[in-house]
């Protein structure tokens, strides 16, 4: 829920019916998670090189750059989650240059949105109907999924700001949509593995993409309170959901607790540290200093450049 959460939110805030303003928010944004995904690379490159210190896996992660799992699946050497931030660069980049030609919203929008719908939903929780072998994460965790997203947080946007949001969401309904939908998403998890008799595999459900709608209109209705979280949510969410497995990694070595995630190594810990304390609570915090560094960074760049 949290990363279509996360792209609907970053569709909204830069869909613009002026072209000019579209091509130049979205290129500020690719460039931004360009510098984000490269530096973000380099410091979990440090983190496994000082947790499992293995040149052979560390090898074998570098051959990744060069495979079609990186450039097409967006699988990210080191980064758990480092796919989200290759699949919004080139979800972003095919939708600014579909945009100078293809009015927006129009059918081609929809149509091209259901199809990436359909893709995650196939390689993902509903897989087993249509297959006997699961298939890889990564097939359901890459620009495929996360261009659907970006168009709902367009198409939001595009209703906010020059149309009306239908009355019948009021408050009321959209809390009984997001507990029914909620519900929904539990629901459909059993029922599929029931039905299946195996393992549900994915990243979300049919009722996944009603539930996040539902909560977005409703923050939305509401964006003039909570400006201090919608500060936080600015600035370092992105931060947060990049550098939240490191803070796990962390809290690991911490508090104790053994996982094979990612590369089937062990950490031999005496007991669970979700008993002890909230990891993503800590990632929040976890997410300031690598956010300064990167603008520290990012300032020396631009001084360079400037010289």
């Amino acid at each position: 829920m949290s990363v279509p959460f996360f792209l609907i939110c970053s569709a909204f805030f830069l869909y613009s019916t002026s072209l000019e303003a579209f091509k130049s928010n979205s290129l500020k944004l690719v460039k931004k998670a360009t510098s984000l995904l490269f530096t973000s690379t380099l410091i979990y490159f440090c983190i496994d090189l000082i947790i499992w210190r293995n040149w052979d896996r560390i090898i074998q992660q570098l051959t990744l750059f060069s495979s079609l799992d990186f450039w097409f699946f967006n699988s990210v050497p080191f980064i758990p989650v480092g796919w989200y931030l290759m699949a919004f660069i080139y979800s972003i980049l095919i939708i600014r240059f579909l945009y100078k030609f293809i009015p927006f919203p129009s059918f081609f929008w929809y149509l091209t949105m259901v199809i990436g719908f359909c893709w995650w939903f196939i390689t993902g929780t509903y897989q087993s109907f249509f297959f006997d072998i699961p298939m890889p994460l990564k097939y359901n965790t890459c620009w495929i999924v996360c261009y659907p997203f970006l168009i709902i947080g367009m198409l939001i946007a595009h209703f906010f700001k020059y149309e009306k949001i239908p009355s019948i969401l009021s408050n009321k309904v959209l809390i009984l949509c997001i507990i029914f939908f909620s519900s929904s998403s539990i629901a459909a998890h059993f029922i599929i593995k029931n039905i299946t008799g195996s393992p549900v595999n994915g990243t979300g459900y049919i009722s996944t993409i009603f539930l996040v709608v539902a909560l977005f209109i409703l923050l939305l209705k509401h964006i003039n309170n909570g400006k201090r979280l919608a500060y936080l949510g600015k600035n370092y969410s992105m931060y947060i959901y990049i550098y939240h497995v490191a803070a796990n990694y962390l809290l690991c070595a911490l508090f104790g607790v053994q996982f094979t995630f990612p590369y089937n190594g062990f950490i031999n810990l005496p007991f669970d540290y979700t008993i002890i304390i909230n990891p993503l609570i800590i990632s929040i915090f976890a997410a300031i200093i690598p956010a300064y560094i990167h603008k520290i960074i990012s300032r020396l760049i631009l001084r360079k450049n400037n010289k």
